[in-house]
């Protein structure tokens, strides 16, 4: 009964393991993440330039996005929600 279990084990590792390879080949996806400090919205002059990093996230075409010093109703910001 033990030797059974193995076996569906390891058949079933294997079917996943070819499953992978038939998509995509021997290559990983890759996973494209921007982490990015937007300092609040606003340029080294202290323009605001939100629509700027939004133009930049979109380039980069991410999978994942982490943005860094967004603000939310706050004074810096101009009282804007950012997010």
């Amino acid at each position: 009964m033990k030797n059974r279990i193995k076996v569906a084990l390891l058949g079933m590792m294997l079917a996943a393991t070819g499953c992978k390879q038939f998509l995509y080949g021997n290559a990983v996806p890759p996973l494209r993440v921007l982490v990015f400090n937007i300092h609040a919205g606003k340029d080294a002059h202290g323009v605001d330039n939100i629509e700027r990093v939004a133009a930049v996230v979109r380039e980069t075409n991410a999978d994942i996005v982490l943005l860094q010093e967004v603000d939310k109703f706050t004074t810096r910001s101009g009282k804007v929600d950012q997010v």
